[in-house]
């Protein structure tokens, strides 16, 4: 179905009638209407955020790098996808990737490792595709993981 573009719009009728001649409604110019408004955006939200494990080393039993996963879900009521979607861990930004759901409303992830020893930060930042921007915690950080030897 095709879409109008945002603004005042006009239109008439064109057919033929029994005897092939063209006719037109109105007889002459045109009909007023739709007059389309833009939308307003509705920011995005984040819901239900949490971090895998919240305790750990800096490797794992095998001796491997340990590796820590942190989950968010995005979801915006106007269908827009998420051109930003970042973690700053450390106040580093890195990327989310979806793994559940769509653009507009899916679980996101990202998946870590190496971290060194310390207590860690992080906060998540989205924005949709119309520049509406969400940040998780508004203010401050999360606390986490706990990284130790």
């Amino acid at each position: 179905q095709p879409m109008l573009p945002v603004g005042p719009h006009a239109y008439y009728f064109m057919a033929k009638d029994r005897n092939g001649d063209c006719v037109s409604l109105p007889s002459a110019g045109f009909l007023r209407g739709p007059e389309v408004m833009a939308m307003p955006n509705s920011p995005p939200a984040l819901i239900d955020q949490r971090n895998d494990p919240k305790i750990g080393g800096t490797t794992n039993l095998c001796g491997f790098p340990q590796h820590y996963n942190f989950l968010v879900h995005y979801n915006d009521v106007d269908g827009d996808d998420p051109p930003v979607a970042l973690i700053y861990i450390d106040n580093v930004p890195h990327a989310m990737k979806r793994i559940k759901g769509n653009a507009a409303n899916g679980l996101y992830s990202y998946r870590g490792g190496a971290f060194p020893s310390n207590m860690h930060t992080y906060y998540y930042y989205f924005e949709d595709d119309k520049g509406a921007s969400v940040r998780m915690p508004e203010v401050g950080v999360f606390h986490g993981p706990v990284v130790t030897r």
